[in-house]
């Protein structure tokens, strides 16, 4: 009993102030995580032609184990000029370790004393109004991409809304159930996109000819309310299978 006596002994002199400080640390961490405001900032600069350039989208995120309720959002330049970005009427609450886009009303252009003022937007510091306070948000900037990477350019065909590529030979646009809708066919005779029924596959492969022949043979045409065959010359041209009779 007294060598175990004297293991306790050890065990509490030496293991439980370590534990109590372990533990202390532990609380004054998460304790810290629920004191004060932390809001991260992350923004986007647009720039159009009938328009001044302006900060269009912030983005903000919470680092506070509690939620933070904000009125009003500011950019603040060469720390004297304030440019009031948005007011919410209804205060918008971001949740702890949430995330949130903001999308920052347009306006024509800005003045100081009737001056036109032409901000260096890149520069802002972001602030956020909470309750009596006024939080300066941390910022994170974007990592410059080098020079030296070549950009992949991006090509958008459409057609009612809907993008296709170079598969598309032919497009039938239909109307069926009061609604117009859009199917593309490939080349093969497959349909695809907004089509809905059976068979979809244009037998021999699509043209003009072969179409009509489907959509005859399945009673589509008189399924349909009204319909239009379309051939793809090239990617964003498209032309009426009648105009080219």
């Amino acid at each position: 009993m007294e060598f175990l006596d004297q293991i306790i002994n050890f065990v509490n002199e030496i293991f439980r102030p370590v534990m109590l400080l372990a533990a202390s640390g532990l609380a004054i961490y998460f304790g810290s995580k629920k004191i004060g405001h932390k809001l991260v900032a992350q923004y986007t600069v647009s720039a159009t032609v009938f328009k001044d350039t302006m900060i269009s989208h912030v983005i903000l995120t919470n680092k506070k184990d509690k939620p933070i309720v904000l009125s009003s959002i500011y950019a603040l330049f060469n720390n004297e000029i304030r440019l009031s970005l948005d007011k919410f009427e209804t205060p918008l609450i971001i949740k702890p370790f949430e995330c949130v886009s903001i999308s920052i009303p347009e306006y024509s252009y800005l003045t100081i004393d009737n001056d036109r003022f032409f901000p260096e937007m890149l520069g802002a510091d972001i602030y956020a109004e909470t309750g009596d306070k006024l939080v300066k948000c941390e910022a994170i900037r974007k990592p410059r991409i080098p020079r030296s990477y070549r950009e992949v350019t991006i090509h958008k065909c459409s057609y009612n809304d809907f993008i296709y590529d170079e598969s598309v030979a032919y497009i039938l646009v239909y109307i069926y159930d009061g609604k117009m809708r859009t199917a593309f066919i490939a080349e093969s005779g497959y349909i695809g996109n907004e089509w809905g029924f059976s068979p979809n596959f244009v037998r021999g492969g699509a043209s003009p000819s072969s179409i009509r022949s489907f959509l005859m043979e399945g009673k589509f045409n008189t399924l349909f309310e009204t319909s239009k065959i379309l051939k793809v010359e090239s990617l964003g041209n498209v032309i009426d299978v009648k105009d080219l009779q």
